[in-house]
């Protein structure tokens, strides 16, 4: 058991590294995405797959651990496994790497709200240069939408 513990505490350091460099590419990201920095964009991109494929990697190797150890590949599996192991410092490590994960997930979550924002504006502005409709919908009293080319009843006696 003491290997085993010794393995998943090198797995749980390296995956503290790794977060935090993760973070950062996150944030450099959404400087990017900001700026419309195209070179570093691409440069983040390579990272990001890069320690998103590594920390996948070992999470695959710590289920694995857990599956030798005769537990059932859940997705609460090593909480269980440290519960029952009374090392406290490594429980604080692992909320504390699930806190950061979490954070990691939010700050890609937003990268993508950037991304799907400009990919917005640019199919806006390919309609303009294209000569298509851009009047913007409205919708009617029903809560349906319609163009603005319908006519609308503004009262009635």
């Amino acid at each position: 058991m003491t290997i085993t513990v010794r393995t998943l505490i090198e797995c749980l350091q390296q995956d503290d590294k790794d977060l935090k460099q993760l973070e950062a590419v996150l944030k450099k990201e959404n400087e990017a995405l900001r700026t419309r920095d195209l070179k570093v964009m691409e440069d983040v991109l390579k990272i990001k797959t890069s320690l998103l494929s590594a920390i996948e990697q070992r999470a695959k190797h710590k289920t694995d651990i857990l599956i030798a150890l005769g537990y059932q590949p859940q997705r609460m599996t090593l909480d269980i496994f440290l519960s029952q192991l009374n090392n406290d410092p490594l429980k604080r490590v692992w909320a504390y790497l699930r806190q950061k994960l979490q954070d990691c997930k939010t700050l890609n979550s937003i990268n993508g709200k950037v991304v799907s924002h400009s990919q917005i504006r640019v199919n806006k502005m390919m309609q303009i240069v294209r000569g298509q409709n851009t009047q913007a919908g409205l919708y009617t009293a029903t809560g349906k939408q319609s163009s603005a080319s319908c006519a609308y009843r503004i009262a009635s006696a």
